[in-house]
């Protein structure tokens, strides 16, 4: 019981990390990595795309009231470059990984200060 209520806090704290940006002055960013890249069209574009969410270009444009959506299949090393990049720039972030490393495991996490 005491993982599913760990999980539940996750998904909490990471569905406010997203609102802050969505319902506040921010935008979402979608970055997907492998088979995931293809949600960033349906996420940004579909008839159900998310409030303010767009493509991640970069890290340029991105600014305190936003955040990324990062999504991966598996925790591999082109993700964790990625993540640290964006803790490098205090960019706070929710990564949904199904696998890590192959292995089943992974689930939502925050970063750069946010919950994780």
């Amino acid at each position: 019981m005491n993982g599913l209520h760990d999980q539940t806090e996750e998904i909490e704290m990471a569905a406010r990390l997203l609102a802050q940006a969505s319902f506040g002055e921010g935008n979402v960013y979608i970055r997907g990595f492998g088979d995931f890249e293809l949600l960033e069209d349906f996420l940004t574009e579909s008839e159900t795309a998310l409030p303010g969410a767009l493509k991640f270009g970069g890290i340029a444009p991105i600014t305190s009231a936003d955040r990324v959506l990062v999504l991966s299949k598996y925790a591999d090393e082109p993700l964790s470059v990625f993540l640290e990049e964006l803790e490098v720039e205090n960019i706070e972030y929710v990564l949904v990984c199904n696998k890590k490393g192959g292995r089943a495991g992974g689930g939502i996490a925050g970063g750069a200060g946010s919950a994780g």
